[in-house]
């Protein structure tokens, strides 16, 4: 009787398990995972608007980003714009200019199928041009970001302005790590087996 009831509990908890790690991986499946560029100029737009180069202190602006990128441009002018930055539209050379230089190393994990963890890591440096074409103000800040999620295809994260791509991508799924450290342990076990047998049976 009580092996039945150790049985029937067990099978109970068993349940209860499955249904919760189901439910909470649903859950983190849904999060909402921004890409990485859109991860990385709403961090900059913070950071600017929080430095010496905040909407008052720039006048009239041309936008030139680099590297350069047409979405990223487009993107960029709209975040510039709803915070309160004033852009030239005109190819006018004579107005004063912001250039923001973005530097980035990005990096993809993967845990285990489907779950992977991503690090944007960005230096950026901004310089305001005067009309006389000479730096006036400059500010130069990190954006960090680190985050885990679960998709069916890490890859539509990233997009083509290279500030935003995946630079280093790094398995570290269990199997990965089987294929790396365990494989030549067993292959080298079974070599040293199969020596161990052919001497004892050649001895014998």
């Amino acid at each position: 009787m009580n092996k039945h009831i150790i049985k029937i509990a067990g099978q109970i908890s068993f349940c209860i398990i499955v249904f919760c790690t189901a439910l909470a991986t649903t859950s983190f499946a849904q999060q909402d995972v921004l890409n990485n560029q859109s991860h990385i100029l709403d961090a900059f737009i913070t950071s600017l608007q929080d430095s010496d180069l905040s909407p008052s202190a720039v006048p009239t602006v041309r936008l030139v980003l680099k590297p350069s990128n047409s979405n990223a441009e487009t993107q960029m002018s709209h975040l510039l714009t709803k915070a309160g930055y004033r852009l030239s539209t005109r190819p006018d050379t004579t107005l004063p200019q912001l250039e923001i230089n973005f530097d980035s190393e990005n990096l993809i994990r993967k845990h285990r199928r489907n779950e992977y963890s991503r690090t944007l890591n960005s230096s950026v440096t901004v310089f305001l041009v005067g009309t006389s074409q000479q730096i006036e103000q400059s500010v130069r800040f990190d954006i960090y970001k680190e985050d885990r999620f679960q998709t069916d295809n890490y890859e539509i994260l990233a997009s083509g302005w290279y500030p935003a791509r995946f630079h280093e991508e790094i398995d570290a799924s269990f199997l990965a790590r089987f294929k790396r450290y365990g494989e030549p342990v067993l292959i080298a076990s079974a070599i040293a087996t199969s020596i161990y047998l052919l001497y004892n049976v050649r001895s014998q």
